[in-house]
């Protein structure tokens, strides 16, 4: 019997097409992805809900690394050579560290750190779902996030094991001069342990019942730093392998609501001088300055945006960068928006002398970003962007199509490139307004 020759092209069509995948590349610049001197690398991901949750880094070769989440069963991992400027599909985590649907992992919630003693990249993985986080309804349930690796030369990634069953792991920093990765857990909020060296994982108790801070820092002396239910630091001390209430408030923690000052801080960028500058989750900036033993010094550089007055404009900031005198982020996401018609996106540049606030421009494409410190050599900044997320649960719900229906929402990721000070030289007077 003879098989029609159509038949064929169709089946011929749809192995193919059910074959396809990101191309490794290099994959070169384009320059029809610059709009207002910004640039939107996009980050090609199949799945609804592609968001990047912090999960970016630069290592001082100028490799940015970054992992996008779909928030249902797989993180797509790239790389840019921002001396190339060139785009890598290094491939998907889960079939890089050769898991099953059983250990199935979506999404990357940690920092991403670089070792240069190890030459890797270090972060930790997460459910991505909240109804997964909490061992409700998934049809696999979650087994809970490892602690990676990743390796740019080889391109190979690999784990340093599970950090506790049915937990994900949800914020992280990692210290070159204590080998240790420190970490938070989502849920119950444990704080826990990597070495990276030995593979010892550790687990040092609950220590915020309310909710979980979504970043970690630390200072040069290899002690990692988180808050707790009162929105005060907390310190692991790596050597005595113990924590310690530093009894330092975050700024202003005690005039907002009880979750979000136990939620500390969104974003941090750890300095070479080893002091930190941060943001709140109810949108105010400081900056911290650790002492080997003690307190240290908290500074509050005041509201992100608006008038600081008593109540003042809670913006959402999960990024920045710090460059000289001035400190870069964005404003947007998470229904919190200077610009409610529009709900955009915007960059904002504060100068830490005065204090004083100005937003440089507005984004296109996407509906928040996020990422800290991620700059490379000619002073340009990096985020991760996306769409207006959609998580795995609401895919197939009435509003998530009605937002991919959205021409400005395509939920589509990508890696933001941007010079600050450019753009404020060109761009900052068109928005005058919103500074008033």
């Amino acid at each position: 019997m003879k098989t029609p020759f159509p038949l064929l092209l169709v089946l011929f069509t749809v192995i193919n097409t059910a074959a396809q995948v990101p191309p490794k590349g290099p994959i070169p610049f384009d320059q029809k992805w610059v709009i207002d001197d910004i640039a939107y690398i996009p980050l090609n991901v199949d799945k609804a809900g592609c968001n990047i949750w912090g999960s970016i880094a630069i290592n001082p070769e100028g490799l940015v690394m970054l992992g996008v989440a779909n928030h249902v069963d797989n993180v797509a991992m790239y790389t840019w050579n921002t001396k190339k400027n060139e785009l890598r599909f290094e491939g998907d985590l889960m079939e890089m560290l050769h898991m099953t649907m059983k250990h199935w992992q979506s999404k990357i919630h940690t920092y991403i750190h670089w070792s240069p003693k190890h030459k890797k990249f270090f972060f930790g993985t997460d459910a991505g779902t909240y109804r997964s986080e909490t061992i409700l309804e998934h049809p696999f349930g979650y087994i809970g996030g490892y602690w990676c690796w990743f390796d740019p030369a080889s391109h190979a990634m690999g784990t340093f094991g599970l950090n506790g069953m049915h937990r994900s792991v949800k914020g992280c920093v990692y210290s070159e001069k204590s080998g240790l990765l420190m970490g938070n857990t989502d849920p119950q909020e444990h704080f826990i342990t990597c070495d990276v060296s030995t593979g010892e994982l550790n687990d040092y108790g609950r220590i915020n019942t309310l909710h979980q801070p979504r970043v970690l820092f630390a200072d040069k002396w290899g002690n990692g730093y988180t808050v707790d239910i009162f929105g005060e630091l907390i310190k692991f001390d790596w050597k005595k392998k113990e924590l310690i209430d530093l009894r330092v408030p975050m700024p202003r923690a005690d005039k907002t609501e009880f979750y979000k000052a136990a939620s500390g801080f969104k974003s941090i960028q750890m300095m070479p001088d080893g002091s930190v500058y941060g943001i709140t989750q109810y949108a105010i900036a400081f900056h911290y300055i650790p002492v080997e033993s003690g307190p240290g010094t908290m500074e509050d550089l005041g509201p992100t945006w608006g008038p600081d007055s008593g109540k003042w404009h809670e913006t959402y900031s999960p990024n920045i960068a710090v460059i000289g005198d001035k400190m870069y982020y964005g404003m947007g996401g998470h229904g919190h928006y200077i610009d409610t018609v529009q709900k955009d996106v915007f960059l904002v540049e504060k100068d830490l002398k005065t204090k004083k606030v100005r937003v440089i421009s507005r984004l296109k494409k996407i509906g928040e970003f996020t990422g800290s410190g991620i700059i490379d050599a000619q002073g340009n900044v990096y985020f991760g962007g996306h769409g207006q997320s959609i998580s795995a649960e609401d895919a197939e719900s009435k509003e998530a199509k009605a937002v991919k229906a959205k021409p400005k929402n395509d939920s589509k990721a990508y890696l933001v490139r941007f010079n600050p000070k450019k753009l404020a030289e060109k761009y900052a007077k068109q928005y005058e307004k919103f500074n008033q």
